[in-house]
């Protein structure tokens, strides 16, 4: 179970309840003749102070119950449930009350849903020009908040009075998506909230006791006006207001009061078809506030909690944002050190590159005074070097003559050589150029050609001989050969 903290809107009284702890705070009344943001200011600074203070070691704080006497549970008309949209619609009416505090928070009783994600019935409630809206006046709860955040305490939700009642009085009989109402006698009010399944659907406060229309004149009819149930006929009528708005009414109501009875007799008397639930108790709220301890925190539903609270920056946030700009600065000290780094190392460049021109410059003075002052003395160098040479080319050695007769008579000797002894062999053609050579001899069979072919490898000359043989296959048959001009047999 985790301590609830309940809060005056204006930080007149704070209390404590839960977790063994049940303790109030109470401020000393404001002095009309000061500033009253100053004593703001102040209360925000004590009650944060005590409140850190009774928390003990833990420093864990469940939610924050914010009182609704300066809170209004509105239907408004605009086209989008935005904060802005919402806080233009609501200062175009007239205001039934005012607050000196400063500070307002706006925000609609729609799902906090994303129009990625939300079905079609959601989205015709985001575009709808008819929403219920809760706006309370809470910017001394934000300095409280602050406060609280520098004393190392955050709470897990921040909710009005009226999402607290939702959730701390669940109606168990009632049906799974039916409107409950939870009506909470506190001091001279009666708070009450609507709700379906424990998301806030409409709210209100009224004064709990009506004066009588004239002073009594006789025992009997002061005895008769005790008898009648002393609830507002505002309510009533705020009901009947919202169900015509809404559409719907509440199937179950659960009253939490010193005694139930007098306000369920005369909410029967109008809601006939509701269930009743009495919770009596001598301390509702504190009955509230301990019931709020043992039901977790939605931090992301406007109807269950006041989102702009609930996630107002605090310490972690600051100290995140501290290490944020530390880790820029480094990121910028690291970055400047490797510009200066490279900058030293550009200046280095270009001195090394004006040496080198100088130099550059020197020699092609000493070779060519006239290229002193070319922009690209290496191309201009190139060129006289071309001309240059061009101009001194050696004599070349002519090529020596192919040894043409050599090859000849070393071919000759060969074939001789093979075909003495044969007289169907005939040497048909024999040419040799500088080009190639081209010898044609009719062999009686192919081993004859194979032989003539070896011949003329085995010569130490410088044509490479190939050998091919033309005509049906079968011998007799014409055998060429051929040859190119090279270093040596091949």
């Amino acid at each position: 179970m985790s301590v609830v903290c309940y809060l005056q809107s204006d930080l007149s009284r704070i209390r404590l309840l839960g977790d063994g702890v049940d303790d109030s705070w109470s401020a000393a009344p404001f002095d009309e003749s000061g500033p009253i943001a100053a004593q703001i200011g102040a209360r925000a600074r004590d009650g944060a102070e005590w409140a850190a203070g009774h928390l003990g070691r833990s420093r864990r704080l469940g939610a924050v119950v914010i009182s609704v006497d300066d809170a209004i549970c509105t239907r408004v008309t605009a086209p989008s449930p935005t904060k802005e949209v919402l806080t233009a619609a609501l200062g175009q009416r007239e205001r039934e009350w005012t607050s000196e505090s400063g500070g307002t928070t706006v925000q609609a009783l729609a799902p906090a849903r994303t129009r990625r994600t939300m079905g079609k019935a959601e989205a015709v409630l985001a575009q709808s020009s008819h929403l219920t809206v809760v706006e309370l006046h809470d910017g001394p709860v934000r300095l409280w908040l602050d406060q609280l955040d520098r004393k190392g305490v955050s709470p897990t939700s921040v909710i009005t009075l009226w999402n607290g009642m939702a959730q701390a009085w669940p109606a168990e009989r009632a049906a799974a998506n039916a409107m409950t109402a939870v009506v909470l006698e506190l001091d001279e009010h009666l708070v009450w909230s609507w709700s379906r399944q424990g998301e806030l659907a409409a709210a209100g406060l009224v004064r709990r006791w009506t004066e009588p229309a004239a002073e009594p004149d006789a025992e009997d009819d002061q005895r008769q006006r005790d008898d009648i149930p002393q609830v507002p006929p505002r309510l009533l009528l705020d009901w009947l207001a919202w169900s015509a708005q809404l559409g719907d009414a509440p199937a179950h109501v659960t009253v939490a009061a010193g005694d139930p009875a007098p306000i369920i007799d005369a909410l029967d008397d109008r809601w006939p078809r509701s269930q009743f639930t009495r919770r009596a108790h001598s301390d509702p709220l504190g009955a509230t506030l301990d019931a709020l301890g043992d039901v977790a925190a939605e931090s992301d539903d406007p109807r269950r909690c006041v989102v702009d609270l609930t996630h107002r920056p605090g310490r972690a946030h600051r100290w995140l944002a501290y290490w944020t700009i530390a880790a820029v600065l480094m990121l910028a000290v690291g970055i400047g050190a490797i510009g200066a780094r490279q900058r030293a190392h550009a200046s280095e460049a270009r001195e090394i590159a004006s040496t080198f021109r100088a130099d550059v410059e020197t020699h092609v003075r000493d070779v060519a005074p006239d290229l002193a002052g070319n922009p690209s003395p290496a191309r201009a160098l190139q060129s006289v070097l071309v001309q240059e040479r061009e101009a001194n080319r050696p004599i070349e050695a002519p090529q020596p003559p192919y040894p043409i007769f050599e090859e000849l008579r070393l071919a000759s000797e060969a074939i001789a050589g093979v075909i003495a002894d044969k007289e169907d062999a005939t040497v048909r053609s024999m040419k040799i150029d500088e080009l190639q050579a081209d010898i044609l001899i009719n062999v009686p069979d192919f081993a004859t050609g194979e032989a003539i072919f070896d011949a003329l490898r085995a010569q130490d000359g410088r044509l490479n001989w190939t050998s091919t043989f033309q005509g049906s296959g079968a011998p007799p048959t014409t055998q060429r050969l051929r040859a190119t001009w090279g270093t040596g047999p091949s």
